[in-house]
């Protein structure tokens, strides 16, 4: 497995930030020949049937359980980071489970290091197979955000990320205010969702959000209902 961006990835982002000037690509197309109008989102065209949860309040996997996930549902929370960071020198909690004889950590990173603000873990249960699409929005552009799922064993233990071919989880070392990102899973696989801000480190600062979880057959992934609008 390849290791994960440097944390310092921040500084260098605003050098390439111009690249996207003309994105989105939806709202830079040519009308002639398209049935729908090039401003059109094509989110805005995928229906789910969304369901608004308890803010999440546990920090380790394999957190607050929100049930089962099903083709065409979608799960929303809102709730509120209260402290923000990341350290190389902190180890993560290890976890472990005598049942089934295995050991794991929130934290992806294979170097070690943990967040050192809040961290917020939802679990869910695939009740069909298809594409899971996993949404942070914030009200906080200027922060790093984490927002990665865990495969967890049948005791609750993270066995592995979802993550790109290259081995890189998805959602992790992600630019705010908003991340979103969406992977192929199966019925019964069983998700951790971790959001955390991992910089700048500042135990102060309180940061809104809205996590949202859907699974679709294929295509676009849906619009939340409710969104933290970055300002």
């Amino acid at each position: 497995m390849k290791l994960p961006l440097p944390r310092s990835w921040l500084i260098l982002a605003p050098l390439f930030a111009t690249a996207c000037g003309a994105w989105p690509v939806y709202n830079n197309l040519p009308t002639d020949g398209d049935p729908l109008p090039s401003s059109t989102d094509p989110r805005t065209l995928v229906g789910a049937d969304w369901v608004e949860v308890d803010p999440v309040e546990a920090e380790q996997p394999p957190g607050g359980n929100r049930g089962e996930l099903r083709l065409g549902y979608g799960i929303e929370a809102s709730g509120q980071l209260e402290g923000i960071g990341w350290s190389d020198s902190v180890n993560a909690r290890l976890l472990n489970d005598g049942r089934c004889g295995t050991q794991g950590t929130r934290a992806p990173d294979p170097r070690g290091g943990d967040w050192v603000g809040d961290v917020d873990v939802m679990s869910v249960l695939i009740a069909d197979p298809g594409w899971i699409c996993v949404e942070a929005r914030t009200d906080a552009p200027d922060i790093g955000i984490d927002l990665v799922a865990w495969q967890m064993d049948e005791c609750g233990i993270p066995e592995r990320t979802l993550h790109a071919d290259d081995g890189r989880p998805f959602g992790w070392n992600q630019r705010g205010p908003n991340t979103l990102w969406r992977a192929s899973v199966a019925k019964g696989d069983a998700l951790a969702i971790v959001l955390a801000g991992f910089a700048p480190n500042d135990g102060s600062r309180l940061v809104n959000y809205t996590l949202a979880l859907s699974l679709v057959e294929d295509g676009p992934c849906p619009l939340p209902e409710a969104a933290v609008e970055a300002p």
